[in-house]
């Protein structure tokens, strides 16, 4: 969702509109807004769309080129495996749009123009999940984490200036939040490992640094998290179709529930309302 900003930034993004991103390779920013006028004859919901590459290959239907090419079947196939975003973030100030592919590069496009201002070859393996430092950390960072083990912390108000890579996970990781919690700014990740880490942050005469405060381990997966409005809390969807609650400040489980009916699948998405009260869950 773009971020509710006092001063709008252009490019038709406002408070209302999405973006989602695909394998593809598309970024589309969508508005729901029917009071907001769209120059695309085809859609009144599609307001804009990034081609985040020249080559065209991801955007064919992978069963047509198949059939075309029958001499290599299943080679759209591989091209879209190999290709699309994985994930989007957005900064809270509406300005900037960070995204990751399955190749470990990492893009930030200006919501003003459009235009790609960077592009860096992050981490050697697909990038799983970008998160931007909240107002009220009093910090402007991104955190990318990614199937290689590693989270890079870059400074988003230095030209993503990378300020610190963490090497604690020993699989693929899922999850990074930032928190504020009793004067400090923490930051959390889980992973494919079975473990979450509690981070808090240092001042140094580097700069900004993160130091392992708390770790714990579960005897399942964990893919998702997110972090209630209050700072205290983590919810974290598991392999295991539950969701775990964490005391981000002691790095303690509160609670433990079902996150599914279901008795097939693993949660592999959580989302907290702005109230804290409820939890979304997805489970395939």
């Amino acid at each position: 969702m773009f971020p509710d900003v006092p001063d709008k930034v252009g490019s038709g993004s406002s408070s209302g509109a999405f973006l989602s991103c695909s394998a593809d390779n598309t970024i589309r920013l969508w508005h729901m807004d029917e009071s907001t006028r769209s120059q695309n004859i085809l859609s009144t919901d599609l307001q804009n769309v990034i081609y985040v590459s020249g080559n065209a290959t991801a955007l064919l239907d992978p069963d047509c080129t198949a059939n075309v090419n029958t001499d290599k079947p299943g080679d759209g196939q591989t091209a879209e495996t190999r290709t699309g975003i994985r994930t989007i973030c957005l900064s809270p100030d509406g300005k900037h749009l960070a995204s990751g592919d399955r190749n470990g590069m990492l893009r930030i496009h200006s919501l003003s123009s459009m235009e790609e201002v960077l592009k860096v070859e992050a981490h050697n393996a697909e990038i799983l999940c970008l998160e931007y430092s909240k107002p009220g950390t009093g910090l402007k960072l991104l955190a990318t984490a990614s199937r290689d083990r590693l989270i890079h912390v870059l400074d988003a108000d230095n030209d993503y200036s990378l300020v610190q890579t963490l090497d604690e996970h020993s699989s693929s990781i899922t999850a990074v939040r930032f928190a504020a919690c009793e004067n400090s700014v923490r930051m959390i990740s889980c992973g494919a490992d079975k473990s979450i880490y509690f981070r808090t942050a240092h001042k140094t005469d580097r700069g900004t640094e993160f130091r392992r405060s708390h770790h714990m381990v579960r005897k399942t997966s964990l893919y998702d998290m997110g972090v209630d409005p209050t700072c205290k809390y983590a919810a974290v969807g598991c392999q295991d179709r539950c969701i775990r609650i964490f005391n981000i400040n002691s790095g303690k489980q509160k609670k433990l529930y079902k996150g599914s009916l279901s008795e097939d699948g693993s949660l592999i998405r959580v989302q907290l309302d702005p109230s804290g009260q409820y939890v979304a869950t997805s489970c395939f």
